[in-house]
């Protein structure tokens, strides 16, 4: 028997920010969004699609965006060497990355990282994450395969992991860093490499300017760790000097002025000496090596694979003769977190398939959402979590039908159209039911869907309630009313399933067979007490007959 009828939804209101009305979306204390499908992917702003699950969280006024994943799928993510380099090169590299970023998860001191509850940031301040974009690139599944196959490995020191740290080129000769392992070595490999010497020239003006000097520069030197800018007024005034720690006039040229031709930076390394042209208004600061010079050279690490070394000859070369050890998986973290972004005044989280959004108790605010969603600060703590426009409201639920066939146990469905992806679930009470019974939930898509009714114990009348949740108490109910009758069948149905061979039947047959039985089981009683005609009564024992 198919009966149904089409109820209004039970709608929640979502206030908008129209006409005066509160924000969208809703305040909570964070924002988890998590992949429904394995063979899909999170979006995150700056860094594109990533494996794992993203967090947005508070940062002082703004958000921040942290990227949570296995560790070995955060170096898949890594961008340090290109993945067409000899396949020892990457494994070098992987686990000098692997092992820096276990001695980052270690630090005591807090960071801009772990102050939004992450261990590593994704800058080449840490070590350079661009989540998938990595393994999409020219031979990204040689990088891949390298981390594979170097998994668990790591460069110990006192069975702890050390500070892996490494730069693109030292120009030849490696500096000395602030750990026993971390010595100065000749390099030649590196010396090879394409910054092994570099030339910049810069003009007094440009060096006046960057460096706020209260008069024209004079002339400069370098002295040891210092560089000595020396200002005077044209009058022959004031006079003076600014002093500047190398590290700092390299970080504040290459944060304002252009590159040089092919070179990477304005200035590459710190490892330069200077030569001032007074007169001439010049500075030629003559250099080698990209990077802070400590620890791993990549391009001398590529000049090594090319002469056939193995990894862990490469590291061993530039990391005080330590070797990798390959630890248990126990030892090592479970998952890593990344800051992708902290402080900034939005996040809009996306994906490249369904997926669902939790807040920090893991209560669901979008059981299976896509498109883009934006998460912005509510202040105190907290964060403002904004869906799109057509995912703000309960889902539809239409043209809700349910069915069962005309049997003893039914085994019916319920039929009707969902107007967005929600949590489905159908609920039977009735007068053949001890209680309530519920399907399992599942996640459905838009449009025709059905779901089988759990098993009924037999005819009666039934209510079907459909819920569907798209969280956050964006539900809708609806209600049919489903009324079972099924003596006949039970007759049917019993005699059938006694007859031998017959039971074999299809069912219309077998049907048809068990309403012929019945109807000639009815004709005999009505023949036997009196009822039907007198041509098919049978005879009579007693009643007055010799």
């Amino acid at each position: 028997m198919l009966v149904g009828f089409v109820l209004g939804a039970l709608a929640a209101n979502l206030p908008t920010a129209a006409g005066g009305a509160p924000p969208r979306g809703w305040v909570v204390d964070r924002a988890r969004f998590e992949n429904l499908a394995p063979d899909s992917f999170l979006r995150a702003p700056g860094t594109g699609d990533v494996r794992g699950v993203i967090d947005v969280v508070p940062a002082g006024a703004g958000v921040a965006v942290v990227n949570e994943l296995s560790l070995d799928d955060y170096l898949r993510g890594v961008a340090e060497v290109p993945s067409t380099w000899p396949v020892e090169a990457l494994k070098a590299q992987a686990i000098a990355a692997r092992t820096f970023a276990l001695h980052e998860m270690g630090k005591e001191a807090d960071s801009a990282a772990r102050g939004v509850g992450a261990d590593i940031c994704a800058t080449q301040a840490c070590q350079l994450y661009i989540g998938m974009a990595k393994e999409r690139s020219e031979g990204g599944d040689r990088w891949a395969q390298a981390v594979q196959a170097t998994s668990g490995q790591l460069l110990l020191y006192k069975d702890e992991p050390i500070l892996a740290q490494y730069s693109s080129s030292n120009g030849g000769r490696s500096v000395a860093g602030a750990r026993p392992y971390l010595k100065a070595v000749n390099d030649p490999d590196s010396a090879k490499g394409p910054y092994g010497h570099w030339v910049v020239t810069l003009g007094y003006g440009q060096l006046t300017s960057v460096f706020g000097l209260p008069a024209p520069l004079a002339s400069l030197r370098r002295a040891g760790d210092t560089v000595i800018l020396d200002w005077a007024a044209p009058n022959g005034g004031t006079k003076g000097q600014t002093l500047v720690p190398v590290q700092a006039f390299r970080e504040q040229l290459n944060g304002a002025v252009p590159p040089q031709g092919d070179l990477p930076r304005a200035v590459p390394s710190t490892q330069f000496s200077v030569l001032a042209d007074d007169e001439g208004g010049t500075a030629t600061l003559d250099g080698h090596g990209h990077g802070h010079g400590i620890g791993l050279s990549q391009f001398g690490a590529l000049g090594k694979a090319s002469r056939g070394l193995k990894a862990a000859d490469i590291l061993a070369s530039y990391y005080g003769g330590i070797r990798p050890v390959a630890l248990p998986a126990e030892r090592l973290p479970a998952v890593l977190r990344v800051a992708l972004d902290v402080g900034g005044g939005a996040a809009s989280i996306g994906g490249t398939g369904r997926f669902r959004v939790l807040d920090g108790s893991g209560a669901p605010l979008a059981v299976a959402a896509n498109g883009t969603w934006r998460v912005t600060s509510a202040g105190k703590g907290k964060v403002r979590v904004i869906p799109p426009l057509d995912q703000e409201a309960p889902p539809s639920v239409a043209d809700v039908t349910a069915a069962a066939p005309d049997v003893v146990e039914p085994a019916g469905e319920a039929r009707f159209a969902l107007g967005a992806a929600a949590l489905v679930q159908v609920r039977v009470e009735g007068t053949a039911l001890a209680g309530p019974a519920d399907t399992v939930p599942a996640i459905l898509e838009p449009g025709e869907a059905s779901v089988a009714l759990p098993p009924l114990a037999g005819p009666g009348e039934y209510m079907v309630t459909v819920a569907a949740d798209a969280g956050a108490g964006r539900v809708t109910r609806v209600q049919v009313p489903l009324d079972v009758r099924s003596a006949v069948a039970a007759t049917v149905r019993s005699t059938v399933a006694g007859a031998g061979p017959r039971a074999g039947l299809n069912r219309p047959a077998a049907v048809a067979f068990g309403l012929l039985v019945a109807v000639i089981v009815a004709l005999r009683r009505a023949l036997d007490d009196g009822s039907g005609p007198a041509m098919f009564r049978s005879p009579r024992v007693g009643g007055g007959v010799s």
